[in-house]
């Protein structure tokens, strides 16, 4: 519960984050070898991240088949699975004033581009897109509005998921940022990662509960609604069976 899951890569001419979730030991060192990969490297190309993570997660691949006795990939896919040893990496960052989205699965070893402004990963991957989907979230969303999304449906995440906790932590990369005077721009995001989000959740939770409190009363008056309707049905039904007879 107390990984840091979101780590920053630092290229030649740019930088990215990567996020983290499931086996912790093994995700953390897909990302020692993907940081290590990215000094240096241009980012040249729009997957150039993503073909970086797809060689790092190989390479854990290969340090685990040595590790079992230079086992074949596919006793190597059986011991994961029995063993549940799965991960999986998101990848953010700009190439030409563009965003990009990666999400890449350790079992499949693929970074699939998303189709979406946002993405999720992890057990709780199904509940936070059924969240962030309130939202409408796209290119015109304010960083603010959807960095506030975020953090509400990590929040929401955590409150029905035992295997999600800990502080809840934020990255924000722009492909215009500046950073302040006497900083650069990877002290800034470093900054941006190590911020205490507290009073945020806080403030979120208290608007979440003034919402849920309206929500139960709309809902009561839908569900009056229906009942109303039903019983209208009802007599008409019985009103026609009384004719009929």
């Amino acid at each position: 519960m107390d990984t840091p899951k979101i780590s920053i890569l630092e290229f030649e001419d740019g930088e990215a984050f990567v996020a983290e979730s499931g086996d912790a030991t093994l995700s953390g060192r897909a990302v020692e070898i993907l940081s290590r990969m990215a000094k240096g490297t241009k980012l040249s190309d729009y997957r150039t991240v993503a073909d970086l993570s797809q060689k790092a997660i190989r390479q854990v691949k290969d340090e685990l088949r040595e590790q079992n006795f230079d086992c074949s990939m596919a006793e190597l896919r059986e011991y994961m699975m029995k063993s549940d040893l799965n991960f999986s990496l998101m990848l953010a960052h700009y190439h030409n004033g563009k965003p990009y989205i990666y999400t890449v699965d350790f079992a499949l070893g693929i970074a699939t581009l998303s189709t979406h402004s946002y993405a999720a990963i992890g057990c709780g991957r199904g509940l936070a897109l059924y969240i962030l989907d309130w939202f409408n979230l796209g290119p015109e969303t304010y960083f603010s509005e959807a960095t506030m999304a975020a953090m509400y449906a990590v929040e929401e995440v955590k409150k029905v998921d035992s295997n999600c906790g800990g502080k809840t932590r934020v990255g924000i990369i722009s492909a215009k940022m500046i950073p302040p005077p006497g900083k650069t721009r990877l002290e800034m995001l470093q900054l941006m990662l190590e911020n205490d989000n507290e009073e945020y959740v806080n403030a979120l939770a208290q608007v979440d509960k003034e919402a849920k409190l309206e929500w139960a009363k709309r809902m009561r008056f839908v569900l009056a609604a229906g009942n109303k309707a039903m019983d209208a049905r009802a007599a008409e039904i019985k009103l026609k069976k009384n004719a009929t007879n």
